[in-house]
Protein backbone atom coordinates (compact mmCIF):
# COMPACT_ATOMS: atom_id res chain seq x y z
CA UNK A 1 0.00 0.00 0.00
CA UNK A 2 1.36 3.70 -1.35
CA UNK A 3 2.23 5.84 1.79
CA UNK A 4 -0.03 8.74 1.74
CA UNK A 5 1.46 12.47 1.39
CA UNK A 6 2.39 14.63 4.47
CA UNK A 7 0.05 17.80 5.04
CA UNK A 8 2.72 20.60 5.78
CA UNK A 9 2.10 23.83 6.98
CA UNK A 10 4.35 26.47 7.55
CA UNK A 11 2.88 30.32 8.58
CA UNK A 12 5.31 32.71 7.38
CA UNK A 13 5.34 36.15 8.13
CA UNK A 14 6.67 37.76 4.82
CA UNK A 15 8.52 40.79 3.94
CA UNK A 16 9.93 41.30 0.29
CA UNK A 17 11.80 44.49 0.85
CA UNK A 18 12.44 45.25 -2.62
CA UNK A 19 8.50 44.45 -4.43
CA UNK A 20 6.41 45.94 -1.25
CA UNK A 21 5.16 42.81 -0.44
CA UNK A 22 4.14 42.33 2.98
CA UNK A 23 2.20 38.99 3.42
CA UNK A 24 1.10 36.21 6.53
CA UNK A 25 -0.17 33.85 5.13
CA UNK A 26 -0.17 29.69 6.15
CA UNK A 27 1.29 28.11 3.44
CA UNK A 28 0.00 24.01 2.95
CA UNK A 29 1.84 22.06 0.99
CA UNK A 30 1.52 18.63 0.70
CA UNK A 31 4.72 16.03 0.86
CA UNK A 32 4.75 13.45 -1.28
CA UNK A 33 6.69 10.21 0.19
CA UNK A 34 9.48 10.48 -2.02
CA UNK A 35 9.95 14.12 -1.68
CA UNK A 36 13.00 15.28 0.52
CA UNK A 37 12.61 17.95 2.99
CA UNK A 38 15.17 19.85 0.59
CA UNK A 39 12.74 20.37 -1.86
CA UNK A 40 9.56 20.58 0.67
CA UNK A 41 11.90 23.54 1.90
CA UNK A 42 13.05 25.39 -1.14
CA UNK A 43 9.23 25.50 -2.35
CA UNK A 44 8.45 27.39 0.24
CA UNK A 45 11.40 29.52 -0.22
CA UNK A 46 10.52 29.90 -4.10
CA UNK A 47 7.15 31.15 -2.71
CA UNK A 48 8.89 33.83 -0.26
CA UNK A 49 10.75 35.32 -3.50
CA UNK A 50 7.57 35.53 -5.92
CA UNK A 51 4.58 36.15 -3.04
CA UNK A 52 1.58 38.11 -4.02
CA UNK A 53 -1.97 37.54 -3.14
CA UNK A 54 -2.38 35.08 -5.90
CA UNK A 55 0.44 32.92 -5.45
CA UNK A 56 -0.29 29.30 -3.61
CA UNK A 57 1.13 25.89 -3.85
CA UNK A 58 -0.33 23.98 -6.58
CA UNK A 59 -2.15 20.72 -5.70
CA UNK A 60 -0.50 17.49 -6.64
CA UNK A 61 3.05 18.58 -6.67
CA UNK A 62 5.12 15.93 -6.94
CA UNK A 63 2.93 13.18 -7.64
CA UNK A 64 1.70 14.89 -10.64
CA UNK A 65 4.40 14.98 -12.80
CA UNK A 66 4.27 18.34 -14.99
CA UNK A 67 2.63 19.77 -12.88
CA UNK A 68 4.07 23.10 -11.65
CA UNK A 69 4.85 23.55 -7.59
CA UNK A 70 3.51 26.92 -7.38
CA UNK A 71 1.09 28.55 -9.29
CA UNK A 72 -0.94 31.78 -9.80
CA UNK A 73 -4.35 32.48 -12.03
CA UNK A 74 -6.18 35.63 -12.97
CA UNK A 75 -9.82 36.19 -11.91
CA UNK A 76 -10.57 34.45 -15.35
CA UNK A 77 -8.40 31.00 -14.62
CA UNK A 78 -5.81 31.79 -16.86
CA UNK A 79 -2.23 30.92 -15.65
CA UNK A 80 -0.16 33.86 -14.62
CA UNK A 81 2.72 32.66 -12.80
CA UNK A 82 4.02 28.97 -12.64
CA UNK A 83 6.80 27.85 -10.81
CA UNK A 84 8.94 24.55 -10.77
CA UNK A 85 11.46 23.80 -8.17
CA UNK A 86 14.19 21.76 -7.88
CA UNK A 87 14.71 21.09 -11.65
CA UNK A 88 12.82 21.03 -14.74
CA UNK A 89 13.14 19.63 -18.14
CA UNK A 90 13.75 22.49 -20.88
CA UNK A 91 11.23 20.95 -22.57
CA UNK A 92 8.31 21.51 -20.35
CA UNK A 93 9.55 25.03 -19.15
CA UNK A 94 9.79 25.58 -23.26
CA UNK A 95 5.70 23.87 -23.25
CA UNK A 96 4.86 25.73 -20.62
CA UNK A 97 5.85 29.24 -22.15
CA UNK A 98 4.30 28.18 -25.77
CA UNK A 99 0.58 27.01 -23.77
CA UNK A 100 0.56 29.98 -21.32
CA UNK A 101 1.68 33.24 -23.22
CA UNK A 102 0.87 35.81 -20.57
CA UNK A 103 2.61 33.15 -17.66
CA UNK A 104 5.80 34.52 -15.55
CA UNK A 105 7.46 30.94 -15.68
CA UNK A 106 10.05 30.39 -12.66
CA UNK A 107 12.57 27.06 -12.09
CA UNK A 108 14.35 27.51 -8.95
CA UNK A 109 17.25 25.50 -7.78
CA UNK A 110 18.91 24.91 -4.48
CA UNK A 111 21.91 22.69 -6.52
CA UNK A 112 24.16 24.21 -8.54
CA UNK A 113 25.07 21.44 -10.65
CA UNK A 114 21.33 21.19 -11.52
CA UNK A 115 21.38 24.63 -12.28
CA UNK A 116 24.31 24.67 -14.22
CA UNK A 117 22.97 21.84 -16.53
CA UNK A 118 19.27 23.16 -16.70
CA UNK A 119 21.19 26.30 -18.42
CA UNK A 120 23.50 24.43 -20.72
CA UNK A 121 20.52 22.26 -21.97
CA UNK A 122 18.69 25.83 -22.30
CA UNK A 123 21.36 27.21 -24.43
CA UNK A 124 21.96 24.24 -26.80
CA UNK A 125 19.62 25.65 -29.20
CA UNK A 126 17.75 28.99 -30.43
CA UNK A 127 15.28 30.11 -27.62
CA UNK A 128 11.63 29.98 -28.24
CA UNK A 129 9.79 32.62 -28.26
CA UNK A 130 8.37 34.18 -24.87
CA UNK A 131 11.71 33.04 -22.84
CA UNK A 132 12.23 36.02 -21.73
CA UNK A 133 9.29 35.50 -19.53
CA UNK A 134 11.66 32.67 -17.93
CA UNK A 135 13.58 33.83 -14.82
CA UNK A 136 16.06 30.76 -13.44
CA UNK A 137 16.97 31.09 -9.79
CA UNK A 138 19.86 29.66 -7.77
CA UNK A 139 19.13 29.99 -3.87
CA UNK A 140 22.01 29.60 -1.58
CA UNK A 141 22.05 25.22 -0.65
CA UNK A 142 23.73 25.96 2.87
CA UNK A 143 20.12 28.07 3.31
CA UNK A 144 17.91 25.44 2.31
CA UNK A 145 19.37 22.09 4.26
CA UNK A 146 19.93 24.33 7.65
CA UNK A 147 15.76 25.32 7.09
CA UNK A 148 15.12 21.40 5.92
CA UNK A 149 16.95 20.12 8.92
CA UNK A 150 13.57 20.93 10.96
CA UNK A 151 11.37 17.85 10.68
CA UNK A 152 8.72 19.81 12.26
CA UNK A 153 5.17 19.10 10.16
CA UNK A 154 4.04 22.68 11.66
CA UNK A 155 6.51 25.75 11.38
CA UNK A 156 6.16 29.58 11.96
CA UNK A 157 9.13 31.69 9.87
CA UNK A 158 9.67 35.36 9.72
CA UNK A 159 11.56 36.00 6.19
CA UNK A 160 12.91 39.01 5.27
CA UNK A 161 13.82 39.39 1.27
CA UNK A 162 16.01 42.16 0.55
CA UNK A 163 17.97 42.54 -2.60
CA UNK A 164 19.55 39.19 -3.41
CA UNK A 165 19.48 37.98 0.01
CA UNK A 166 17.19 36.00 2.23
CA UNK A 167 16.78 36.40 5.91
CA UNK A 168 14.70 33.50 7.80
CA UNK A 169 14.08 33.38 11.14
CA UNK A 170 12.01 29.90 11.74
CA UNK A 171 12.06 30.05 15.36
CA UNK A 172 14.99 27.88 16.65
CA UNK A 173 17.85 29.71 14.68
CA UNK A 174 18.36 33.15 12.13
CA UNK A 175 19.53 31.92 8.75
CA UNK A 176 20.34 33.71 5.59
CA UNK A 177 21.67 32.94 1.76
CA UNK A 178 22.47 34.70 -1.22
CA UNK A 179 19.85 34.47 -4.51
CA UNK A 180 20.42 34.95 -7.75
CA UNK A 181 18.13 35.04 -10.84
CA UNK A 182 18.73 35.21 -15.13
Amino acid sequence: MAQPAERREVRLLLSHVDRGVELERALVLSRHPSESLERVTLRVLAFCLLADETLMAAPGGVSEGDAPDLLARDPTGQLTVWVRCGGADPELVRKTVNHNPHAAVHVVFSRPDRHEAFQAEVTRGPRPRGWDRVSVWLLDRTLVQALAEREDTRQRWTVTVVGDHLYVDNGHGSFDGAVSHT
